[in-house]
This record gives structure tokens, sequence and C-alpha cells, in this order.
């Protein structure tokens, strides 16, 4: 197998780039990544093992956000 392309490889690269937010109140690795869009800016979370879905609150750098879009799973 590839080492670039196996599992274990991409786990520790997302492990890398992840903190800790809570999905109503239970502690998941995201990324939080943020476009902005002039006055607003939008906030989009990324999880490689835990799923979410709309309505779900996330806690992330002691601020609260209601996930309001549709949410992609793969």
């Amino acid at each position: 197998m590839n080492y670039l392309m196996s599992t274990q490889s991409l786990k520790d690269t997302f492990n890398s780039l992840s903190t800790e937010v809570l999905i109503n109140d239970v502690p998941h690795q995201a990324v939080i990544t943020m476009a902005h869009l002039g006055m607003q800016s939008k906030r989009y979370i990324h999880s490689f093992i835990h799923s979410f879905i709309q309505g779900d609150y996330v806690v992330f750098n002691e601020g609260t956000y209601l996930v309001v879009e549709d949410v992609v799973n793969p």
C-alpha cells in the first residue's frame, strides 16, 4: 500500500491539525475552517470520525455555534 494514501497516515495528519470541540457537550476532534463573506463570516467543521447533524451545537473557543446548514456525510 502506498504510504501517502494509508489510513493511518490520514488519521495522523487529521489529529495533528485538529482541535477539541464539544458537539452537544461531547468532546470530539475536529478541524474548524472559516470563510469571510464581507461583514459576516462562516465557520465550517470537519470531523474525521464523528458525525453530527443540522441542529447540533458546537462549543469552540468559548463560543457556542449552531449547525444551521445541511451536513454532508461521506
